[in-house]
């Protein structure tokens, strides 16, 4: 209700306590006294608001949006909260929910994904709520996909790297993927000049904001606060010139400047000058051993994000950082094509801080891809990627120009692909295709594929590749990130 009450504030300033209690708390003719006293409970405490001389609630001058703010208010923040299981089980996501932050925190996703009757009694009490569902393992991959859907419209704001971490790899154990970025709160604390409070958690972060501490009666109500907090922050942003996404990053970009680079085979102006397109990086130790080999939808973003200092760096976190004396990083033109690559490269180089989740301990459902060829975006911008999928053997990724001025091998090649007999195998091939059919029915409205698996021969599927992309090539093109003007993709580092 705060919220509301305060969005109503700065859309009608200089609002009376009865008026208050009338819209909001349903008051029939109040008394001027007792509206006074209900409306001060709720708003006493709240600095964006104040009561003035005149006798009337006002916004304060901190909860007014300055000009130029559109940028950031039509972003479509989400605020991600999960809740972490107890002492006994500290590594367990028990809950999550996803809140819009603007232009007030909206509910959108509560839901368990563990049994909650795990919990002792009175954790219970003080965690469920009629708002959300109740569990059931059997959907518990449906609600991660559905979460996933959500990160693709943006990047989510989180309480901590360590709750990121967790969630991605909940994620990865039933086959859902989701993006490697994430801004957290303690970054938006330094954005806005705001030192963050310690020890750093949900209840300080409020209590450094709105000078009390949150209502935590529930696991909902969690992450409400989480999205109440980003909400404040980034009023305070707006109020500071940070009205943009690029000036959010760029105020980002100077965290960077605390950091130590010396000593490492890279440096600050390497890692801001990284390509904001997709791809997949990997750190190395001084001997050239890889550490960390990973993806992200904006490369800069990400690898920025390694070296910005935070109040809570895991120890994984910190070990990368002082052991990483190189950088590599390669452009991909898609999310598929980043994490086939990833998969590929963690298979052939073993890095020590990656957790490999071996294929028998996934979860959630699989079904072989039919015989097919998908197309998408290539890195470089003269030519597309094409991904060709032989039924339950191999996938291979095949560039093509977009002039369709086919090498004369190319037939050849698809015929010995689809229309040959069983393709030799290899280790990798399953986990590729089980990797590759995930991603595709979770991105299955807007992937163009052609059924290769219907056609007689090689020449029907290479005039089908020109025809769907002649229909389709410019809407493939849009609907996936497009690299900055003027930026390359870097050379493979396989």
């Amino acid at each position: 209700m705060h919220n509301e009450i305060i969005k109503y504030l700065r859309d009608n300033p200089g609002a009376s306590s009865v008026r208050l209690a009338e819209e909001f708390l349903k008051f029939k003719s109040p008394v001027d006294k007792l509206a006074h006293l209900a409306i001060t409970r709720i708003l006493g405490d709240d600095r964006r608001c104040f009561f003035g001389d005149d006798g009337l609630w006002h916004p304060s001058p901190l909860s007014t949006p300055v000009i130029g703010t559109k940028a950031i208010r039509t972003t479509q923040w989400r605020a991600v909260h999960v809740l972490i299981g107890p002492s006994s089980v500290p590594t367990k996501i028990f809950h999550f929910s996803v809140w819009s932050i603007m232009p007030a925190p909206e509910l959108e996703i509560s839901t368990w994904l563990e049994d909650p009757g795990m919990l002792s009694h009175e954790e219970r009490l003080s965690l469920e709520s009629s708002r959300d569902r109740p569990f059931n393992a059997e959907e518990k991959e449906a609600h991660l996909v559905s979460l996933s859907h959500i990160h693709d419209q943006g990047v989510p704001v989180m309480l901590s790297a360590r709750h990121h971490a967790l969630l991605l790899r909940e994620s990865a154990a039933q086959g859902v993927f989701f993006t490697d970025e994430v801004i957290l709160i303690s970054q938006l604390f330094s954005a806005a000049g705001i030192p963050a409070p310690r020890p750093f958690s949900l209840e300080t972060s409020y209590r450094a904001l709105f000078d009390r501490g949150p209502m935590l009666s529930n696991a909902c109500a969690h992450g409400e606060t989480l999205a109440e907090c980003a909400a404040e922050l980034f009023e305070r942003l707006e109020i500071l010139g940070i009205t943009t996404l690029a000036d959010l990053e760029e105020a980002l970009r100077k965290e960077l400047l605390a950091f130590d680079f010396s000593g490492k085979g890279f440096s600050y102006e390497d890692v801001v000058n990284c390509p904001t397109a997709p791809g997949v990086y990997a750190f190395k130790d001084k001997s050239g051993a890889f550490l960390y080999i990973g993806k992200a939808s904006n490369l800069r973003r990400r690898i920025m994000g390694y070296f910005r200092l935070s109040e809570e760096s895991p120890e994984k976190l910190s070990k990368l950082r002082n052991d990483a004396h190189f950088l590599t990083t390669s452009v991909c033109g898609s999310e598929l094509e980043s994490l086939l690559y990833e998969h590929r490269l963690i298979c052939k180089y073993t890095p020590r801080l990656n957790k490999k989740i071996n294929i028998n301990e996934r979860k959630g459902e699989y079904h072989p891809i039919n015989d097919c060829i998908v197309l998408l975006p290539h890195a470089d911008a003269d030519k597309g990627m094409s991904f060709w999928f032989r039924r339950n053997q191999k996938i291979l990724l095949k560039p093509f120009p977009l002039d369709f001025e086919f090498p004369g091998h190319l037939l050849q090649e698809i015929e010995s692909f689809f229309f040959s007999s069983k393709l030799p195998p290899h280790p990798t091939d399953f986990p590729e295709q089980e990797i590759a059919y995930r991603w595709l029915r979770q991105h299955e409205e807007d992937v163009v594929s052609i059924p290769v698996d219907r056609m007689k021969n090689g020449e029907e599927a290479l005039k089908a590749m020109k025809g769907y992309w002649r229909e389709s090539g410019k809407e493939i093109l849009k609907r996936y990130i497009p690299l900055v003007e003027g930026e390359k993709g870097g050379g493979r580092f396989v």
